[in-house]
């Protein structure tokens, strides 16, 4: 159902459209994109070929411009951590009345 550089997620059957859909992760040198995919076909479709047709039309729908996808940094380290309020001090007042904690 994947290639080295290539990942589809859980592939559902929509009836009403008669086609697989599926959300496919393609691997890149710059990372991780996420597109929505579908493959039209009757529901006899083996997974293998339907998992096949759903890959090929996420690599269309990436190069297409205006599609819907989303981009992950290839390294975990290229994304700044956000800051927590305890750590610069930003704590609400009444988190402090609770000492501290949450309800």
């Amino acid at each position: 159902m994947s290639d080295d550089r290539s990942q589809i997620g859980t592939i559902r059957y929509n009836a009403a459209e008669e086609r697989f859909e599926a959300l496919v992760t393609l691997r890149t040198e710059t990372g991780r994109t996420r597109v929505p995919s579908h493959f039209d076909a009757p529901i006899t479709t083996g997974e293998e070929i339907a998992a096949q047709g759903l890959l090929a039309n996420a690599q269309r729908m990436r190069d297409r411009p205006g599609g819907l996808q989303s981009h992950l940094p290839a390294r975990a380290g290229d994304v700044a951590q956000a800051p927590t309020p305890e750590k610069h001090g930003l704590v609400p007042g009444w988190l402090k009345m609770l000492g501290g904690r949450a309800a």
